[in-house]
């Protein structure tokens, strides 16, 4: 969005003329969604990596990708930005929870959040709060995988390369989908990010798979 970035970033690609590449200013969701109005899946195939600072990618975005049935996804989520936006609580405040159902299509907090109860000032009352479930990133990650499954026809790996900073806290999970329903397409999509998430374990990296 930044048009001096943009600039910097067509000189260091005119420096590679063996590159093509077409640089965009602009908000990604929405030019994204712009350009996929014109793509011809039967015609066309590709993949897209998306890349946020933040919390920035939209759900719908996801579902302009997801219809396509032709074009694979690399999505950088920011899981560790999600889950400051999550307190233990439960009290969430309303500027946090659009954040979330912008991302997810949907209020994640019935999935994520459960009642729990303790006992009260008094003997013969209880008193009722919202907490995060346990089990924290490896339940949210969870939820995620499950709603890139309700949109993504094809293929939605439950494996994932957690990205971790220097105090070793996790801040992005690195997540691939396909559109394509088309059983080869599939096969072949699952052999690709086994074997890509297969090398970066075996650099160090650490991959998890988030089941249910």
């Amino acid at each position: 969005m930044d048009p001096a970035k943009a600039a910097e970033l067509e000189r260091n690609l005119a420096t590679r003329p063996e590159r093509y590449a077409r640089v965009i200013v602009g908000d990604a969701n929405e030019k994204l969604v712009e350009y996929l109005r014109s793509w011809n899946s039967r015609t066309s195939r590709g993949v897209v990596f998306l890349d946020p600072f933040a919390m920035n990618v939209r759900w719908s975005t996801l579902e302009a990708i997801a219809r396509t049935n032709s074009l694979d996804l690399w999505l950088l989520f920011p899981i560790g930005a999600v889950a400051r936006t999550m307190p233990v609580s439960g009290d969430i405040p309303r500027v946090w929870l659009d954040k979330l159902i912008s991302i997810f299509g949907e209020d994640p907090t019935p999935h994520l959040y459960e009642t729990q109860t303790h006992q009260a000032l008094f003997p013969d009352e209880v008193e009722e709060e919202q907490r995060f479930r346990r089990g924290g990133i490896e339940i949210l990650g969870a939820y995620t995988v499950r709603r890139l499954q309700t949109i993504f026809r094809g293929f939605v790996s439950e494996q994932a390369l957690r990205l971790k900073n220097s105090r070793n806290s996790t801040m992005f999970l690195l997540m691939f989908c396909s559109a394509n329903p088309s059983p080869k397409a599939v096969e072949l999509a699952e052999k690709v990010v086994e074997d890509i998430l297969k090398r970066h374990a075996k650099g160090g990296g650490h991959v998890q798979r988030f089941g249910d």
